[in-house]
């Protein structure tokens, strides 16, 4: 169904349901169908693509899916049998980082790397009650990733109500750099060698805030909030 907007200007539309607007207007979406629906699990939280293979994480437990054709898919790994200390009981963030795959917990600090033929426990942030998001964001030969860590203010300690964002190295080391009066940094982005991170506060109904390195206030979102980055063009 698609709703047109004629009162504001032609060729515009104020909603729609399975729209397509790639094509430079306005034409029916995709028909969707279902391939993957787990049971128990209830939010598959996050996709990302290592070594050619689409993985996704879930939001309410601490497997990981994967699939070579993006139809069918199996478990990739139990989190909590591996006996590499997992205790997490919810994914929230994946990423590349230094040619691994980075899985964040959802309930603690826990980051796992998957380096194409095992898992381990990649380390653990002290205090941290949730990674939210994965990035690289230096490369060469001093590579490191940027995490978003919830619960912690910049120098580790747990603070509620606030988030830091952690620079990450190979060992691994953290450092709690920044941080901001948010519960979650939600997404992270290196563009043009400018970092960009959104915050989060979903506490009672949803606001956020952009930043970018270091702590600067690139635009308040009073009643919305940025949930993910990707570069374009």
């Amino acid at each position: 169904v698609l709703l047109s907007e004629a009162r504001r200007g032609a060729g515009r539309f104020a909603d729609a349901v399975a729209t397509d607007s790639s094509f430079g207007d306005v034409r029916l979406g995709r028909s969707l169908s279902s391939v993957h629906a787990p049971a128990s699990i209830t939010e598959l939280y996050a996709l990302a693509v290592y070594q050619g293979v689409l993985y996704a994480i879930t939001g309410d437990s601490d497997i990981v899916y994967s699939s070579t054709n993006g139809t069918t898919w199996v478990t990739a790994a139990d989190l909590s049998t591996l006996g590499i200390g997992s205790t997490a009981t919810s994914l929230k963030s994946i990423g590349i980082f230094n040619g691994s795959l980075l899985v964040g917990s959802g309930s603690n600090g826990q980051l796992f790397r998957y380096d194409g033929s095992s898992w381990t426990l990649f380390g653990t942030l002290t205090n941290a009650v949730s990674l939210r998001c994965i990035a690289q964001t230096v490369w060469g030969s001093s590579p490191s990733c940027r995490v978003g860590a919830s619960g912690v203010d910049s120098t580790g300690a747990a603070a509620t109500g606030r988030a830091s964002l952690v620079t990450v190295t190979v060992t691994p080391t953290f450092n709690y750099a920044e941080n901001v009066p948010f519960p979650h940094i939600e997404a992270v982005i290196s563009q043009n060698d400018v970092i960009y991170y959104a915050a989060l506060d979903d506490t009672a109904g949803v606001r956020g805030a952009l930043f970018r390195t270091t702590g600067i206030l690139v635009k308040d979102l009073p009643d919305n909030a940025v949930s993910s980055f990707a570069e374009y063009q």
